[in-house]
């Protein structure tokens, strides 16, 4: 059975406490996180991302391609990252954008592993040429 990580026993904890694994921008100039309870239950169910926050980062920022899918998700993909060791294979990020308080879109990563497949459920809405 799977027991949730709680890193913030206190609200009081919480506030002085960083909560984000990741905070950076996607290649919009659109800000992006990535909490660390969201990681790290990441990192159980696909441990090969352990210690690739720095690719994340690179996917989003310099993404190989973008898909907006049929379920309001935007996806991130982006091949030959940590060298030879997945080489093949796409890091694929999923980001849910929504607008904050001052109507600005900020996004929250809901996952991120790697995959040999792109979805198929939307459309491409940009990636680099040559693709």
């Amino acid at each position: 059975m799977f027991t949730a990580l709680f890193l913030c026993p206190a609200i009081a904890e919480c506030i002085t406490m960083n909560v984000y694994a990741l905070e950076t921008r996607d290649r919009l100039g659109r800000v992006v996180r990535y909490t660390w309870t969201n990681y790290e239950w990441h990192v159980l169910r696909h441990p090969e991302i352990e210690g690739l926050l720095g690719d994340i980062r690179t996917a989003l920022a310099d993404p190989d391609m973008e898909f907006a899918a049929d379920n309001g998700h935007t996806y991130y993909y982006r091949r030959d990252l940590d060298g030879e060791r997945f080489r093949r294979l796409w890091l694929f990020v999923v980001v849910w954008y929504q607008a904050n308080e001052k109507g600005e879109q900020e996004g929250v990563i809901r996952t991120s592993y790697f995959t040999s497949r792109v979805a198929q459920d939307g459309r491409i809405t940009w990636s680099k040429s040559g693709l």
